[in-house]
């Protein structure tokens, strides 16, 4: 008897090997051979480069085990990035995929367009409770589970030693504040480029780095259940990067939107060593989750 779209991720977590699969669409697939997975890990692209050809090889492996110990099989396809239009107009034909990828930020249209399959009933409360609760609060509804987390990693800001000792600074130099992130920049804008990247261009990844900064002031997007947006921490998380970019040490953003991922580093990264190796001393500041909804 083949596995059906739900009771997949019951059993099919564990056999995978994964951290999660992250979203399942709701309409029954009893007795259907083949699910189908759309993410943005594997096959790889031509050209990809050797990081991403690896972590592309390591989930093409995950899935082959699973696919050689069950009956129904999972075939993967490619999309480029979270939030694709592709996904959402394959669900308005009645055509999605089985298995998908979904930021936590459009978990609410998934959910209430009635797509998403519950996952409670086949998982164990431990296996629940095992991951961090506020990724989980982001993928329940009324107490079910409808997704879970698949990329949960620190965010942190790095430096380049070259740029330091360029300007004369030491590891002493490096910023504790936000007033002393401004100085810092200050001091290293006589690099070419402006000395602290941040993301500039609009996207899930830029609201994913700008959220640190906001709960660095004790706020968040939502508070008792209401937006928290218009509050004095939200301000002045919002003019602290206005700050950057006003004052050049951070890149104007572009007159036009676009959702692209880009990096988010201090003063470039030519020879950056790690944090883990104590030369990055930038402390993490927040986990971000690009799992499902």
């Amino acid at each position: 008897m083949g596995v059906s779209r739900r009771s997949l991720f019951g059993a099919g977590a564990g056999a995978l090997a994964a951290p999660a699969l992250l979203s399942g669409c709701g309409s029954s697939a009893s007795g259907r051979k083949e699910l189908v997975f759309w993410q943005f890990y594997a096959p790889t692209p031509v050209g990809g480069s050797p990081d991403v050809v690896k972590q592309s090889q390591w989930f093409t492996r995950m899935v082959n085990d699973w696919n050689a110990q069950h009956e129904t099989k999972i075939r993967l396809e490619y999309v480029t990035v979270l939030g694709n239009p592709k996904l959402a107009t394959a669900f308005a034909a009645g055509e999605g995929p089985d298995i998908f990828l979904l930021s936590p930020g459009d978990f609410a249209r998934y959910y209430n367009g009635g797509v998403l399959a519950e996952l409670t009933p086949y998982m164990e409360p431990a296996a629940v409770k095992d991951f961090f609760a506020p990724n989980m609060a982001t993928r329940t509804a009324d107490g079910k589970v409808y997704g879970l987390p698949m990329e949960i990693e620190p965010l942190a800001m790095f430096y380049s030693e070259p740029a330091m000792e360029s300007a004369h600074l030491a590891e002493s130099d490096l910023p504790r504040t936000w007033d002393q992130l401004l100085d810092f920049g200050d001091k290293l804008k006589t690099r070419k480029a402006p000395p602290i990247m941040l993301p500039n261009q609009q996207g899930y990844y830029q609201n994913f780095t700008w959220y640190p900064f906001l709960w660095q002031t004790g706020a968040d997007a939502v508070t008792h259940g209401h937006s928290g947006f218009d509050s004095s921490g939200a301000r002045a998380a919002l003019k602290l990067w206005q700050d950057c970019i006003q004052t050049g040490i951070a890149r104007a953003p572009p007159r036009y939107p676009t959702a692209t991922r880009s990096p988010a580093s201090a003063a470039g990264t030519p020879r950056c060593r790690s944090a883990a190796s104590g030369r990055c001393r930038r402390s993490s500041t927040a986990s971000r989750s690009t799992g499902t909804a």
